[in-house]
C-alpha cells in the first residue's frame, strides 16, 4: 500500500523509517506496538477498510497495554469505483466503543497537520481517518500546532439548528450555510467535530441550550456511529437530534460523488431534512 497510502515519497527519502510488511495488517499494528513498546513513535498507515483485520491486534497489543501507536487511516468513507469492498465506512463504529484510544477526523489538510502533531505530542493511543478526496485546504507553509484533545471548532455561530459535521462532511454543512440561510431565513450553526471521540461536551451542551435541532453528518455507519454517540449524550435533554451517514447496508460502485448523492449526503438532503423537521414543528403547533 505503499503508492496507494502516498507514502511512496515519504519512503524514498526515509528508508530507515518505512517498514512495508506487505498485506498483513494484523502483523503491522503487532509490529507497531512492539515499537512503540520501546519506546518509538510509530504512524500504521493502512486502507480503512483493510483496519478492520486487525481490530484484535488494536485491542489486545495496543490499547490494553496504553500503547501510543498512531493510526492514519486512508480512504475513510466512500471510495468510489473501488466498491464495497474499499469503502471504509465501519472504522468509527469499530473504534469509539473501545477505550483508551482518540479518534479524530480532520476537515482538510492543514487540520490533518495539526493532528498529526497532536497525535505524535499525546503519547496515547490515536487514530485519525481521512477520505479519498481532495484536502480542500493545504499549505505547505502552514505551521502545525497542537489541538486540544477533544476540542471542537465553531465554523458558523447561528440559531434554531446546529449542524456538527466530523471531516469530510465539514466541507458539505460549510457549503450549505448560505443556501439554508436564503431557503429559511436563519443562519444555522456549524460546527467541526474534528475529536469524534472524546467529543467536546462543553460544547454540545451548549448547543443543547442554544438549538432546537441538531444534525449530525459523518461519511461513515451510522450504526454506532459518531451521530449515535451524540444521540446517546442528548437523551437526556428536551432536543432531537437527526443522523446523516452511511445506511446500514454495502454500498456498491460508482463515482465518490454519485455514492454521496445515493446515500443522502449532500446539501439537497439536508435541506430536505431541516425542511421535513420546519414543516413537522408546525404541524405539532
Amino acid at each position: 500500500m505503499e503508492i496507494g497510502t502516498g507514502l511512496n515519497i515519504f519512503s524514498e527519502h526515509n528508508k530507515d523509517k518505512y517498514i512495508d510488511v506487505g498485506i498483513a495488517e494484523e502483523h503491522a499494528v503487532t509490529y507497531a506496538a512492539g515499537l512503540a513498546a520501546a519506546g518509538k513513535k510509530p504512524l500504521v498507515v493502512l486502507y480503512s477498510t483493510f483496519f478492520q483485520r486487525a481490530f484484535d491486534q488494536v485491542f489486545h497489543d495496543v490499547l490494553l497495554q496504553k500503547l501510543p501507536v498512531i493510526f492514519c487511516l486512508d480512504r475513510a468513507g466512500l471510495v468510489g469505483p473501488d466498491g464495497p469492498t474499499h469503502h471504509g465506512v465501519f472504522d468509527i463504529s469499530m473504534m469509539i466503543n473501545l477505550p483508551g484510544i482518540v479518534v479524530a477526523a480532520p476537515k482538510d489538510g492543514n487540520e490533518l497537520d495539526n493532528l498529526l502533531l497532536t497525535a505524535l505530542e499525546s503519547n496515547v493511543p490515536f487514530c485519525i481517518r481521512y477520505p479519498k478526496a481532495n484536502s480542500v485546504n493545504y499549505h505547505q507553509t502552514n505551521i502545525s500546532k497542537i489541538l486540544e484533545i477533544g476540542s471542537w471548532e465553531y465554523i458558523n455561530k447561528g440559531k434554531k439548528i446546529a449542524i456538527i459535521a466530523t471531516g469530510s462532511m465539514v466541507e458539505v454543512a460549510s457549503d450549505s450555510i448560505d443556501l439554508i440561510k436564503s431557503t429559511f431565513e436563519f443562519m444555522p450553526t456549524v460546527i467541526n467535530a474534528r475529536f469524534i471521540k472524546p467529543f467536546d461536551k462543553d460544547c454540545l451542551d451548549e448547543v443543547i441550550n442554544n438549538h432546537d435541532l441538531i444534525i449530525t453528518m459523518e461519511e461513515g455507519a451510522l450504526k454506532g456511529g459518531f451521530g449515535s454517540s451524540v444521540l446517546d449524550y442528548c437523551k437526556r435533554d428536551n432536543i432531537k437530534v437527526e443522523s446523516m451517514g452511511i445506511p446500514d447496508s454495502y454500498i456498491e460502485h460508482g463515482t465518490r460523488q454519485e455514492l454521496l448523492d445515493l446515500v443522502g449526503l449532500n446539501t439537497k438532503s439536508l435541506i430536505n431534512l431541516i425542511n421535513n423537521y420546519i414543516n413537522d414543528s408546525l404541524g405539532d403547533n
